[in-house]
């Protein structure tokens, strides 16, 4: 490539993970709820109860499996992971929003069928045991919510944990139905909504994770108005091959090659214009983790590098 040519990289570090204790108290809480749910469902036929527990039991393994990347994701790179694992919270997120979808649609099927054929509910221990679920569901998200903002690991977590919640609601509310009306529909019903709710959750976490995994833009910067602010700095002449992607939530990256004028490359080799270009790109779009390569102005086309060079 002819002209000069120079990299630069900031970086800073991403937030801390959620620490191990609290997931640990996140994951014995649902573990215990999912026990006392599957025994009072056993006990007052209730296929609500049985699909809030099988709701909580899976709500454990997404807990354990996010333990295991939220003490993963800070180790430090390696000769053969440049990055670190800073992604596994990402997969964890991604295979936990797979476990929802599948475990709402399985919610909605097995409720659609039991309104078609309700079985006789006691609707007494139905509501009591909602009612304690309401409790732990409560306590979970208040253990999760500190990084549930910031970390998709812990947003598929929260979102689980959060949806346990709504549906104990919902369960109280059947029982009470039941109860007047003597229908045990209504505790199908119950559990269809429940489905539903949990396949909406599986949907937000799931596109949100396979953006990331796919190296997708991250929400709220625009390609367009990056590339053109950055035309805008005091001698840069064109932006190309820009590429806008993140590691995780909340550490958006940025690659680009930079046309430069030939009294910038010869005043410092460029340095000044890196110098405003990383503070450009870092006050106004919080982008940290930037990579640019310079160009001289008066140098040929980048073909060989590929891609597009707009």
């Amino acid at each position: 490539m002819a002209g000069a040519s120079t990299h630069s990289h900031s970086h800073s570090a991403p937030a801390p993970s959620l620490s191990a204790r609290r997931l640990g108290w996140a994951l014995t809480l649902t573990l215990a709820a999912a026990l006392a749910q599957a025994l009072g469902g056993w006990w007052a036929h209730s296929l609500a109860l049985w699909s809030n527990a099988g709701h909580l039991l899976s709500d454990g393994i997404a807990l354990a499996l996010g333990f295991w990347a939220a003490r993963v994701e800070d180790a430090p790179p390696t000769q053969r992971l440049s990055y670190g694992y800073h992604r596994s919270g990402i997969i964890a997120g991604f295979l936990n929003a797979l476990l929802l979808g599948l475990i709402g649609a399985t919610l909605v099927g097995e409720g659609a069928v039991h309104v078609l054929r309700p079985e006789a509910v006691d609707p007494g221990p139905v509501a009591a045991l909602a009612a304690g679920a309401i409790g732990f569901g409560l306590l979970i998200t208040w253990v999760l919510s500190p990084t549930a903002g910031r970390d998709l690991n812990v947003r598929a977590l929260f979102l689980h944990a959060f949806w346990d919640t709504v549906g104990s609601a919902g369960i109280v509310l059947a029982a009470l139905l039941v109860a007047l009306t003597r229908w045990g529909g209504w505790d199908a019903l119950a559990a269809a909504g429940i489905g539903l709710a949990v396949l909406h959750a599986a949907w937000s976490v799931g596109r949100d994770s396979l953006n990331i995994l796919m190296e997708g833009v991250p929400a709220g910067l625009d390609p367009a108005a990056v590339r053109a602010a950055m035309r805008e700095v005091e001698g840069v002449e064109e932006v190309h091959h820009l590429h806008l992607w993140a590691l995780k939530p909340g550490f958006p990256a940025l690659s680009a090659h930079v046309r430069v004028t030939a009294a910038a490359l010869a005043a410092d080799g460029g340095q000044a214009v890196l110098g405003r270009l990383q503070d450009l790109l870092d006050h106004r779009f919080g982008i940290t983790h930037v990579t640019l390569q310079l160009e001289a102005g008066n140098g040929p086309d980048c073909a060989p590098c590929g891609g597009p060079t707009r």
